[in-house]
């Protein structure tokens, strides 16, 4: 069936991408200031305009727009990485890529939107602890660059390249945590390539 010649889907679509992003905004602004348990879904829809019946043609709960920040998240460092120069070493390219997650953590998220992430996921259902999912594209390429380097044997192989990315991962979010704990009042990038430059030893061949 064809569509009336006057009828515009695309204009259509347009403003429904656009509520979708105002309601996205509204909510990560909201979850900044007053903590991420403490934002109804009436406060967001307020903050927009708009009633609860349209927030639920975007999203199903709250908890997916918790979702979507990590998935944003992980769509930035996936680009990171594929334009990443793969000639380097394994060692390299894992140095750059956390240094990218600190650099957008830092300079990016900011300390005040990282402590309501943190916070957030602390009282987190476990299918929503996104921090430590390891389906998330985030952990996915830390394997990838720990599987590369144990092929060229600058990894050792005694333990699994998952059981690495545990490790890894675990490191990523105690550093985080402690530059939350002293309110983000040292350059988390710089810190954080000095120590992982040294924690590197427990996985090194």
């Amino acid at each position: 069936m064809k569509l009336p010649q006057k009828y515009d889907s695309s204009g259509r679509k347009k403003k429904s991408q656009e509520t979708k992003l105002k309601l996205y905004n509204a909510a990560i602004k909201l979850f900044n200031r007053y903590g991420y348990e403490n934002v109804s879904i009436s406060q967001i829809t307020n903050k927009v305009g708009v009633g609860k019946g349209t927030f639920y043609i975007h999203y199903q709960s709250k908890e997916a727009i918790l979702v979507e920040q990590f998935e944003k998240i992980d769509s930035f460092y996936l680009e990171r990485y594929n334009n990443s120069d793969k000639n380097n070493t394994a060692k390299v390219q894992l140095m750059e890529f956390l240094h990218t997650v600190a650099v957008l953590t830092q300079d990016v998220l900011k300390i005040d939107s990282v402590k309501v992430v943190y916070k957030s996921q602390i009282n987190a259902p476990q299918n929503l602890k996104l921090l430590i999912d390891d389906k998330r594209l985030y952990f996915k390429i830390i394997q990838e660059i720990i599987e590369l380097g144990q092929k060229s044997k600058e990894f050792r192989v005694d333990l699994s390249s998952k059981e690495i990315t545990l490790i890894v991962t675990r490191f990523v979010r105690a550093i985080i945590y402690d530059w939350i704990l002293h309110d983000g009042n040292y350059n988390l990038a710089t810190d954080f390539d000095r120590s992982f430059n040294l924690y590197l030893n427990t996985i090194k061949n």
